[in-house]
Parts: C-alpha cells; sequence; structure tokens
C-alpha cells in the first residue's frame, strides 16, 4: 500500500500482475528483505524490491520464483490449513501435507550484514566482570587479564571470526580466528586500550567495539616520585662523599662521609631485609669484589668505587615482591621473570647517578655471562663492563656460600668446583681464576664468617 496526496493506496497483486497465483495461504519475509509465499500452486518468493518498484511506478509488474524438486522441495504441496514459521535465526519452516522442508536464507545465499561485536566480559585472575563501558583499572599485584567478547549476526554464531589489538601492547591486530576471549600475563603498568572486529564468513566486517581502556596501576617503587626520592637520597649521599674529600675540610669530611656510609648502609640493609637467608649479602659482595679488584691491580679509587657498587648492585629488589623474594620453594617461569627485571629496576633507580657510573654498571649488568646467556641485555666477554664481571663472580660466590629459604650454603669444595666450571662460560675467565686463588687461601672457611 502507499499513502499518495493524504489519501491510503492498496495495491494488490494477484496472477494478473505477476504473483503467479490467486490463491495465496500464507505469506513470510526474511532478512534478506524476500517475501516467502505458501499457497494452492506451491511454495514461491518476491524479493520485496518488486513490491517496491510497483509501488513506485517503476513496473507493472512482478517477479515470482516457484519451487520444486529441483530446488529441494519434494512434497504434494501444502494445505490452506498448514502453517509455516520463521524461527530467531531468520531460518524459515514450510509445513507440508506430507512433512515438512526447511530453508535457511544464510546458506541460500551471500549474508552482506555487517555483525556486531560486543565486550561481554572481563576477567582480572578469578574474577569476572560484567563490561559496562568505563575503564577498567587493575592492581599492581595483578596477573591475568581476560576479555571475552562476541559477535551478533544472522549466521550461526561459530562463524564469525575476529580480530583484536591491545594498543600499547600488541604491535598488529591479530590474525582472524573464532577464539572468543583473549588473555594478557603480567602486563607491565600503563594505560591499554582493546579493540576488536568481528567478521562474517562472507567477509562483511564489523565497526570496531567500543575501545576498552585498561590501566594498570605501578607499584609505589614504580612512580616517579618515588624513583626521584631513592636516586635523590643515593645522589646526595655520594656526591656528599666524593665532595668533602678535599683535605682542607678533614673534619666535616669524617662527618658527612660517615653520613653517606650510613645513609647508603641503611639503603642495603632495606634491600637484604627484603629476605633474612640474604640478610648482609650486599656487604659480603662489595667486600669480595673489593678483595677480587685489589687482586687484579686495581687503584684506590677504583677499590672505592667497586665497593659502593657492590653495595648498591641488587637495589633494584626493591621493586620485587617480598612473596617472590621470600618464597620457601622453587619459583615459577612467571615469577622468575619478575626477579630478572631487577636489574633494570636498580640501574633506573641509580641512572642520575653520573659522578659514580660504576653503581650503575654493577645493578645493570652483573646478571650477564661471559657466554652471552646472562640478562638482561644478552652482553657477552668483554662487552660485559669490568665492574659487573667483578661483582658477577663476588656474587655467584655469596649466592652459594650462604644459606638460603630453599637450601643450606654449600661446601667450600663445592663452591670451588662451580666457579672452575663456570670459569670461561659463566664467569670472565680472569676474575673468576682470581676467587678460585682466594678460596684456596681461604684454608678454614672464614672468608663469609
Amino acid at each position: 500500500m502507499k499513502e499518495d496526496s493524504g489519501s491510503l493506496k492498496i495495491y494488490n497483486f494477484n496472477s494478473g500482475n505477476g504473483l503467479g497465483t490467486d490463491g495465496v495461504f500464507q505469506a513470510l519475509i526474511d532478512y534478506t528483505e524476500t517475501v516467502w509465499f505458501t499457497s494452492n500452486k506451491g511454495i514461491f518468493s518476491v524479493h520485496y524490491r518488486d513490491f517496491e518498484n510497483v509501488f513506485n511506478g517503476k513496473d507493472d509488474s512482478i517477479f515470482s520464483k516457484f519451487y520444486g524438486r529441483s530446488d529441494g522441495i519434494v512434497t504434494a504441496g501444502v494445505t490452506s490449513t498448514s502453517k509455516s514459521s520463521k524461527d530467531s535465526f531468520g531460518r524459515l519452516w514450510f509445513t507440508l501435507v506430507d512433512g515438512v522442508a526447511f530453508y535457511d536464507p544464510v546458506r541460500g545465499k551471500a549474508n552482506t550484514k555487517a555483525p556486531i561485536v560486543q565486550i561481554q566480559e572481563i576477567s582480572i585472575d578469578d574474577e569476572n566482570f560484567i563490561y559496562d563501558g568505563s575503564p577498567v583499572e587493575i592492581g599492581p599485584d595483578s596477573k591475568r587479564l581476560s576479555i571475552k567478547f562476541t559477535g551478533l549476526s544472522f549466521i550461526s554464531s561459530e562463524q564469525v571470526k575476529f580480530s583484536y589489538k591491545l594498543e600499547g601492547y600488541d604491535s598488529k591486530f591479530s590474525e582472524w580466528t573464532t577464539q572468543r576471549n583473549v588473555s594478557y600475563t603480567n602486563l607491565p603498568h600503563g594505560t591499554y586500550k582493546f579493540t576488536v572486529f568481528a567478521m562474517t564468513r562472507d567477509e562483511v566486517k564489523s565497526l570496531p567495539s567500543y575501545v576498552v581502556t585498561i590501566i594498570k596501576k605501578p607499584y609505589i617503587w614504580n612512580l616517579l616520585w618515588f624513583r626521584l626520592l631513592i636516586g635523590g637520597i643515593i645522589v646526595l649521599a655520594i656526591a656528599a662523599l666524593i665532595f668533602h674529600r678535599y683535605k682542607d675540610i678533614v673534619r666535616e669530611q669524617k662527618r658527612n662521609k660517615e653520613f653517606t656510609s650510613q645513609v647508603i648502609s641503611a639503603l642495603v640493609v632495606a634491600i637484604d631485609a627484603k629476605d633474612q637467608y640474604t640478610n648482609g649479602h650486599s656487604n659480603r659482595v662489595s667486600k669480595y669484589a673489593v678483595m677480587i679488584a685489589r687482586k687484579a691491580g686495581k687503584s684506590e679509587a677504583e677499590l672505592e668505587r667497586i665497593f659502593y657498587a657492590g653495595l648498591l648492585h641488587d637495589v633494584g629488589k626493591i621493586g620485587v615482591p617480598d612473596s617472590i623474594i621470600s618464597k620457601p620453594d622453587k619459583l615459577t617461569d612467571e615469577e622468575f621473570e619478575v626477579i630478572k627485571t631487577h636489574p633494570v629496576i636498580g640501574s633506573e633507580i641509580l641512572k642520575s647517578i653520573t659522578a659514580v657510573p660504576e653503581v650503575v654498571v654493577g645493578a645493570r649488568w652483573h646478571h650477564e655471562r661471559w657466554d652471552g646467556k646472562g640478562y638482561p641485555d644478552g652482553l657477552k666477554g668483554t662487552g660485559i663492563p669490568e665492574v659487573a664481571r667483578i661483582i658477577g663472580v663476588a656474587d655467584a660466590y655469596d649466592a652459594m656460600t650462604s644459606d638460603r629459604s630453599y637450601r643450606r650454603h654449600l661446601t667450600q669444595s663445592v663452591v670451588r668446583e662451580q666457579i672452575e666450571k663456570g670459569r670461561g662460560s659463566q664467569f670472565d675467565p680472569v676474575f673468576a681464576t682470581i676467587m678460585l686463588e682466594i678460596i684456596d687461601d681461604d684454608v678454614d672457611f672464614k672468608l663469609h664468617e
């Protein structure tokens, strides 16, 4: 029907203008805008566009397509009392005098309707949340973020594919997949944007989902003011120590040097206090490093810088959770990855100290290996700064000769064997040899006391 100049005009369709029959029982319309009819002559269809063309005066008749055996309908016909229907998926069910016929418009032709993608649920560790569009905040201790999404389409949901990207973490959108959820583990602190697209099997793509803003909160030691505070304390302490070395202010030098040493010692105590089993570790490593450097012929000025580098080599452990530092059992792979961040954290804290650059070098590279298999940067051989190579040997010796939460200290003979074994692979062969000489001189095993 059509409303024309205030009057309502009704169009009639019958066999005279293309309907194909005068006995129509029922009409159904699918999502492709095709109208289906049951009639005394069987089942036929007309595209709604044909009706529109007649309404608008473009055509005088419509085109009716009847369906029979060649189309898959095997029946003696339909009756005026039979009732056909369309289900919630847009599929048509025709009741026949001798059975039922089923037609799925999606399988019958390409789907040109774009799907709609929606974020369904967000999980943080084991806690689930219904996404309401607001930014998602994650605590610094949160390990796993999972996002569940879906695509709404006229086709079966299993046939919808997705492509997603977490801006700030992923470098590009993922490959198309039927997977409906994605998880991210141990995200660094910061702000991220998650977007997902959906695509039907006919490659009709959706508009992007609402952008999900995800904020991973930092630990206190990741905050700029905290790093500046720690860096400032260390800078002031070391600057005071160097400044007051002038002979004409010996008395003031002594007072400030004691204060500086106390401040650094307090920092060292704070570092070592994170694990009762490594108490005194920083002082011992500093002592061993100076012993190695002295036997290697280093000057007193160099020995002093190595001493402070040894004291502060583990300052980055301030940024490692106590639950990992003091864990009595073997660390998981994820926990070990967290432990491995402490050299970078330490170098970030100390990087503003230009007066004694050795403290940054010692903090960042004391876990590098001579064979290049260490971390965090995989440096190799003489590419590893000399201070870090010295501290690396001293650190390993103290680790093996100290009680840990998961084992007792190793015997002197086993420690010697391990350093011998690592010479030229884990350790600089020159400094490892010096450490072996020190061990051999320590016949009463008093070095660790």
